[in-house]
């Protein structure tokens, strides 16, 4: 892990499982607030401009209850400048809201960038971690 992004991490992990138990309101306070962030999140679709990403982090929350991260396994990450990427492996654990227990393994790209003295999220991929599959 990048040394300079390690208070950064702590931060994701921590707003991250109050993520899994429902709440959006700590991961959200680590985005910047700008028209030119975006979401391709683990349940489809794309998010563009702070104005739709908001509303699908609280929508993406709700859908979980109970729940944590774990098992986070930093692949890359690296600084340049004012921007900065970490990616990882991830396994939430959740009670669905609809009462199932769910447990997904997910590969997830933050982007980062500097505002002030602090990183933001600008951009956020994750997706469900598949078997290697070459086309036949």
């Amino acid at each position: 892990m990048d040394p300079g992004l390690l208070p950064m991490y702590e931060q994701l992990t921590t707003a991250l499982n109050a993520f899994a138990r429902g709440d959006a309101e700590p991961y959200k306070l680590l985005w910047a607030h700008t028209e030119d962030v975006s979401v391709l999140g683990a349940f489809g679709g794309r998010s563009p401009g702070w104005s739709e990403v908001g509303p699908r982090l609280d929508f993406a929350a709700s859908q979980y209850r109970n729940g944590r991260y774990d098992d986070l396994e930093v692949l890359a990450s690296g600084t340049g400048g004012d921007m900065a990427y970490i990616v990882w492996l991830e396994t939430i654990s959740a009670t669905s809201a609809g009462g199932e227990v769910v447990t997904r393994r997910r590969r997830v790209t933050h982007v980062l960038r500097r505002q002030g003295d602090e990183w933001r999220i600008v951009h956020h991929h994750g997706d469900p971690l598949v078997d290697l599959v070459p086309p036949s």
